[in-house]
């Protein structure tokens, strides 16, 4: 089982591939020991949101330490990280 740990990482790009599925791909050290179908659990900007939303990681590329997660906009905090853009920091 690997080791959770709080990381801050970048967003390398994001896109809308269908209504409101959106596909990110984030820059993180997590990227050298992550699987694929292992959640990353993403935090908000909003301190009214204390809760962290996991999202599943589709794809990997450890060459880059970056990691691809497709995911539907369900709520408040899944649309706060279907705004972020390319170079912003997330934890």
């Amino acid at each position: 089982m690997a080791k959770m740990k709080k990381e801050i990482g970048k967003v390398v790009s994001q896109e809308s591939i269908a209504d409101g599925i959106f596909s990110m791909w984030i820059e993180t050290e997590t990227a050298k020991c992550a699987r694929c179908g292992q959640f990353l659990s993403m935090y908000t900007n909003d301190s009214g949101r204390l809760l962290p939303r996991p999202i599943s990681i589709c794809e990997i590329d450890r060459e880059k330490n970056r990691l691809r997660m497709v995911y539907r906009v369900a709520g408040k905090g899944t649309e706060e990280f279907s705004k972020w853009k390319e170079q912003e920091k997330i934890i």
